[in-house]
Parts: structure tokens; C-alpha cells; sequence
């Protein structure tokens, strides 16, 4: 029974009905590729001069939309030309893949990064807070005290990302006031190393320069792969791709002085966030359940020692921060929840917060289900044909990827019921995603290059979907529609005159749209953050007049006083 209910309740969310969709089109479509035209290409066309007239078309269209201010029209833009480059790396005739194509996959995967960038300079998100509030005590303090401030105990012997964030101003001599500046910077030059280790780590997996620059254009349009919001974690990830690269760029030439790099990679990475170890073992591991795969002719042993080395530096990290925090402060908080959760004391996972994503906006969660039925139905022609033998069925004889697809694919079902009833997972598992793209975009190649109407199917279905995820709240935050709690540039606006006003005395329920740039403006301007609020004492309640900020607090008080600041309202009232 209890079985039965959790498949109705999972069947009820419109992201598992378009789950379940996506995989039976994937299941039907490489069957029509069977009886589809063989050995079609055209030929006539030069890959590389038409991938220059799209790539000058394609600029030359999103600088005018941002020119003249009709953002809304991008998303169609961008899915017309998604679909032309799709079209030539399934058809082009060169496996090398000119220059000018690469070219046009970055533009399409950098451009839409822009467009979001534009409209939403500042940081995005709720933990983006720390980056410029604790940068700023960096410069108010001369470094990063440990335990003088409430950040999570993983933080406390050194903050990573508001260091780095803080060396990137102090280099650039801009002050912490001027966000955008040096925020846009870091984000630019994180979200370019990530897409090329992306890029390299899948081309050399696959041994295709065109199943890589697939791999690309299906990451740009794959939401829980977005690096919009600059967190400790998505440098960690970024970090992991890096030494996930070094370490086949060092078994590729076979030399050993790259040792140093990977661990300054490893050591980085175990500080920003603890999802760094997480990474390397899901590509590692692969490579030690699978015998006589040169997929990147690492070996079992040496996956065995890399693997080895990162979890003894992350294993240390933690021993030292627990231990730390214990001798100086008592036992860290969170090691007493879990021994009271262990003992059945307290059950902090008792309910899970709802999505934000309402029912407006059901339609943007069909992007998040392409890349996992794509890798189903991959995996599941896989099994059919190791167990049937048919011989004229669709697969990937590439064990690597399918098993690391595997390894993805399942992380991401658990994750995703695991989210459902308890605080578990949810963003920070989104990365599993990345597990899938070296999968899918070599299923694709393989299964339907060189047919024509398959083809088609195949690159309309890409570019529907792409037309969603390229909007996507998770992907553009504020850009193309609201709907998500994230502070955009109006919002960062409003807390700078707000900020100044504020008593330090004053406790405040804050709209987290205004609450997360006040965290950090407070920070900059040297101010003591507002006291929580008391059950039975006035507070201040600064929160939007909209469905997003009924979702924070519904004041009920008759005789509240009411301030209108812009789609934000303030409320002067009692709790309890």
C-alpha cells in the first residue's frame, strides 16, 4: 500500500509525467532510425562557411534583441539556431569539426549566459549572500576568523569562495560596492572553464569532437547544470572537472610533473565544498567495476590511487575542522543533531519545502527530463541487445559511458524521491546530471547520424525543449519570468536604500529577495544583521506584495502599517 501511494504521488508531478513521455519517444525514435535513409549527408554544404554565416547571424540577432530591450523574443532565436548547429554537427561530413563550428556551439552556449548576465548583474540566488557579505568582513577583519561568524561548520577553518571573491577585488582595485564588476568577472571565468573541461573530458571519453560539441549544446539547455548563481559548490564542481582533466591529460602523455597541479586541484577543491570527492568518485569509479575498457587508458590501479589520495585529503579535512571546532567551541552543531538523529531524538527531515516551481510554470520542468530519458533509453538498448543478441538494435558498446551513465541516471531517481518527503538532496546532486552527457550526446551520433527523417524528429524535439530550457527559472532566474524568490538588480536597488534606514535593533522577517542583499550590504557598510524576530514582540516585515512573498508571510494584523516600496511592501506589526 504504502508502495502504491508513493507511485501515485510521484505520478501526480508533472516533472515524472514528462519523465515518463520523454522516454518512450527516446524508446521509439532510434527504432525509426532503423528503416530510416542510410548514408545521407549533404555534402554540398562546407560545414565551416555555413557555421561562420550562423555564428555572424547569430550575434548580430542577440545584439539587437538586447539592443532594443525585446528579451522575450531570444528564447525563439536561440532555438532556431540551436537547431541549424545541431543539424550540421549530425550531418557535417567532417569528423574533425572545423573551428567555426566549435565557435558557434561557444556562442550558443556564452550568449544566452549574456543575456542573463545583462539583465541580472548582480549575484542570484539565496547563498550567494556569503560571497560579498563575508568578502567584505575578510576586508573588515584582514582575513577569515574562524567561528566568528554563524556559517556552516564545513566553512569555519577557512571560507573559500568569499577569499576568492575578496583576492579577485583587492586585484582588480575595484571596491566591494561595485558588485557586478568583479562578480560578473568570476562568473564569466568559471562558467568558460567549466563548459571547456566539459568539452575536453567528454571528447576524450568518446574519442568525437562532434558527440563533445553535443555534449555542449545538450548541457546549455539542461537547467540543474546551470552555473547562474556562483556558489562554493559550483566552484568545487568546477574544480573537479579540472583535476578530472588533469588526470587524463597526465595518463594521455604520460607524464608524471602534473602530480603537483592535480593535487593543488584536490586540496582546492576539498576546502570549497565537500561535493568535490563526490565527483571524482563517480567518474572514477567506473573504471574500477569495468575490466579491458582504454576508454582514456587509465588504469585500474592508478584510477584505484587517485581515487585514494582525494578521499585521504577529504577524510583529513573534515577530522580537522570537527576536531578543531570541538576543542574550541564544543561539539559542532551539526554532529549533535545527527547523534540525536541516530537516536531517534530529533527528526529534522520529518517534511520537505515545497517547490517552488507553481503550476504557471510546470511547462519549464520538461527541459530537466531530456538528458535522463535520452540516457534510459540508451541504457535500456544496451541491456536488450547484451541479453537478446539482436544484432540491428541501436547501442553503445562504449561500457564506460553506459555504466557511468548508469551511475548518473540512478543517483538522479534517488535523489529526486529522496527530495520528496525529507530535506536530502535536491540542488546539491543537480551534477549528477553531468554523468549523462557523454552517454546521450554519443547515443545520438551514433544512432541517428546519416539518416534524414529521424534526424529531423530528433533535432525539432532538442530545440522544442531547448526553447524551455534556456528560460527556465533555475537556468534565468528574474530574465524571462518570475516566479523564483532570487534578488535581481531591482531588488539589490531597493535594499541599498533600505540598508542605511534600518536600526540594528530592529528584528526583521525579510522577502528573501530583499533579505539576501541586505546580508551582504550590511556586511559592507560595517553593520550588526537585524535580531530574529520574538514571538509576541513588534518586528519589522519587509516583504514583497506578490504570490512570492505570501510565501514568506501573510500579514494578518488589521492594523498593520503599511509602506509601499515598488511590487514590495513593508508591514509594521506584532507576531503571535
Amino acid at each position: 500500500m504504502a508502495l502504491i501511494n508513493l507511485l501515485n504521488e510521484l505520478l501526480n508531478q508533472a516533472i515524472v509525467r514528462y519523465a515518463i513521455v520523454m522516454y518512450i519517444i527516446w524508446l521509439i525514435l532510434p527504432l525509426l532510425s532503423l528503416t530510416d535513409r542510410k548514408n545521407f549527408r549533404l555534402t554540398s554544404i562546407n560545414a565551416a562557411r555555413t557555421a561562420v554565416i550562423l555564428l555572424i547571424m547569430y550575434v548580430i540577432s542577440s545584439v539587437l534583441i538586447i539592443l532594443v530591450g525585446f528579451k522575450i523574443y531570444f528564447p525563439y532565436v536561440n532555438s532556431i539556431f540551436l537547431t541549424l548547429t545541431t543539424w550540421l554537427i549530425l550531418q557535417s561530413k567532417n569528423e574533425n569539426k572545423e573551428l567555426p563550428l566549435m565557435l558557434l556551439v561557444l556562442m550558443l552556449i556564452l550568449i544566452p549566459y549574456t543575456v542573463v548576465m545583462i539583465y541580472d548583474s548582480y549575484p542570484l540566488g539565496d547563498d550567494v549572500r556569503f560571497t560579498v557579505g563575508f568578502a567584505a568582513a575578510i576586508a573588515h577583519d584582514g582575513r577569515w576568523i574562524p567561528l566568528k561568524y554563524n556559517e556552516n561548520d564545513y566553512y569555519q577553518p577557512f571560507d573559500a569562495e568569499p577569499a576568492l571573491t575578496y583576492m579577485l577585488l583587492s586585484t582588480m582595485g575595484v571596491p566591494l560596492k561595485d558588485i557586478p564588476i568583479y562578480y560578473l568577472l568570476l562568473k564569466y571565468s568559471l562558467f568558460l572553464i567549466y563548459v571547456l573541461s566539459i568539452y575536453f573530458i567528454t571528447y576524450r571519453l568518446t574519442n568525437s569532437k562532434g558527440t563533445a560539441q553535443l555534449a555542449l549544446l545538450l548541457f546549455s539547455i539542461t537547467p540543474p547544470l546551470s552555473l547562474t548563481q556562483i556558489v562554493a559548490q559550483g566552484v568545487s564542481i568546477v574544480l573537479a572537472l579540472l583535476t578530472l582533466t588533469a588526470i587524463i591529460n597526465q595518463q594521455l602523455n604520460n607524464t608524471n610533473n602534473i602530480w603537483v597541479v592535480i593535487l593543488v586541484f584536490a586540496v582546492s577543491g576539498v576546502i570549497f565544498h565537500a561535493t568535490y570527492p563526490l565527483v571524482i568518485a563517480a567518474y572514477l569509479l567506473p573504471l574500477l567495476l569495468i575490466k579491458g575498457d582504454a576508454v582514456i587508458r587509465l588504469g585500474r590501479n592508478r584510477a584505484g590511487n587517485y581515487l585514494a589520495i582525494i578521499m585521504a585529503i577529504s577524510i583529513a579535512y573534515w577530522v580537522f575542522t570537527f576536531a578543531g571546532i570541538a576543542v574550541f567551541s564544543g561539539l559542532p552543531m551539526s554532529i549533535v543533531q545527527f547523534i540525536n538523529f541516530l537516536a531517534g531524538a530529533f527528526k529534522p527531515y520529518a517534511t520537505a519545502w515545497q517547490p517552488w516551481y507553481g503550476p504557471g510554470l510546470n511547462q519549464y520542468l520538461v527541459s530537466w527530463t531530456l538528458v535522463p530519458a535520452i540516457a534510459a533509453s540508451a541504457i535500456t538498448y544496451f541491456i536488450i541487445k547484451k541479453m537478446t543478441r539482436i544484432g540491428n538494435l541501436p547501442e553503445n558498446n562504449n561500457r564506460y559511458l553506459v555504466v557511468l551513465g548508469l551511475l548518473g541516471l540512478l543517483g538522479i531517481v534517488l535523489n529526486f524521491i529522496a527530495r520528496q518527503s525529507t530535506w536530502l538532496g535536491g540542488r546539491y546532486f543537480y551534477w549528477l546530471y553531468l554523468l549523462l552527457l557523454p552517454l546521450v550526446s554519443y547515443f545520438i551520433i551514433m544512432t541517428f547520424r546519416d539518416r534524414i527523417i529521424s534526424t529531423l524528429l530528433v533535432i525539432a524535439l532538442i530545440a522544442i525543449l531547448g526553447f524551455y530550457g534556456v528560460q527556465d527559472p533555475t537556468h534565468s532566474a528574474n530574465t524571462f519570468i518570475t516566479g523564483i524568490g532570487w534578488a535581481n538588480n531591482l531588488s539589490w536597488k531597493v535594499s541599498w536604500v533600505i540598508a542605511p534606514l534600518l536600526s540594528g535593533n530592529m528584528p526583521t522577517i525579510l522577502d528573501p529577495r530583499i533579505g539576501t542583499p541586505l546580508f551582504a550590504i550590511n556586511f559592507i557598510l560595517n553593520k550588526p544583521p537585524p535580531p530574529a524576530p520574538r514571538t509576541g514582540y513588534p518586528a519589522l516585515i519587509i516583504i514583497g506584495n506578490d504570490n512570492i512573498g505570501a510565501r514568506i508571510y501573510e500579514p494578518t494584523n488589521s492594523t498593520s502599517v503599511v509602506i509601499s516600496l515598488n511590487f514590495y511592501k513593508a508591514y509594521i506589526t506584532r507576531l503571535g
